[in-house]
């Protein structure tokens, strides 16, 4: 008879052990993996990426800020993780040519704070 209590003592905890795992791999996947990370694995795209360097000043008489921009390769790697809503980590290569001077602009910084 101790034997039978044994087991089912066995089955229990083990199925509640799963049943708490299973939540919570299901809890991290959708609050941390879901939806967050995104790829370009050497794939020719309709559009190219670019790094953008931008300038802290606005020149005289005009109203938006400037900035160099970086075209990227044809084929890069890219991978990213969005870690909120506006932000993101990534990690790219990928071969750059020359700066294509004062293509883009913006009325506002990049680095402006939201608050002013």
């Amino acid at each position: 008879m101790n034997d039978l209590f044994h087991w089912i003592g066995v089955v229990t905890v083990a199925a509640i052990s799963i049943a708490v795992l299973a939540a919570g791999g299901l809890t991290f996947y959708g609050y941390c993996i879901e939806g967050r990370f995104h790829t370009i694995l050497f794939q020719r795209g309709s559009r190219r990426l670019s790094l953008a360097s931008w300038r802290n000043f606005k020149g005289i008489g005009d109203n938006s800020y400037q900035a160099d921009d970086w075209p990227i390769g044809p084929r890069p790697f890219y991978l990213s993780y969005r870690y909120s809503r506006e932000r993101r980590l990534f990690l790219m290569f990928g071969t750059m040519s020359g700066p294509r001077n004062r293509v883009l602009s913006g009325e506002r910084h990049p680095n402006e704070d939201d608050t002013l």
